[in-house]
């Protein structure tokens, strides 16, 4: 999926799949999204504070104030870990699922330098311990 509706790349990294030598565009930023996530604190060399660090909330109380401390996390790490979007915080949720031992992430986001009004989304799930 391009970003653009010519042909033309705005963003590319390296697959973390292997499958092929790059992801481009919106696959690029789901990519890094999912990395910031699922970094522990002090988990990146050279760059001990890089990530999220939510795993110490997996264990917590699955409960309405856990929910807000994650969300709040989330918006934050990709705020200041993703300098190519920005964040709609109005029109991301997390939501608790404690049945299934899990969060449901879901991030709204516009790209910088695309229209403002071209909104993309992110979805994933915590899996709680």
């Amino acid at each position: 999926m391009s970003l653009l509706t010519s042909s033309a790349t705005i963003y590319s990294d390296l697959n973390q799949n292997l499958d092929t030598p790059l992801v481009t565009d919106m696959e690029s930023i789901h990519q890094s999204i999912t990395n910031i996530l699922t970094t522990r604190g002090g988990e990146r060399l050279f760059l001990p504070e890089f990530g999220a660090s939510l795993e110490e909330l997996l264990f917590e109380l699955i409960d309405d104030i856990t929910t807000y401390r994650i969300y709040d996390l989330v918006v934050r790490s990709i705020t200041f870990w993703e300098p190519r979007i920005f964040v709609v915080r109005n029109q991301t949720f997390v939501s608790p699922d404690p049945q299934h031992h899990m969060y449901h992430i879901t991030l709204t986001f516009t790209i910088k330098g695309l229209s403002n009004t071209q909104m993309f989304e992110y979805k994933g799930n915590l899996i709680a311990a």
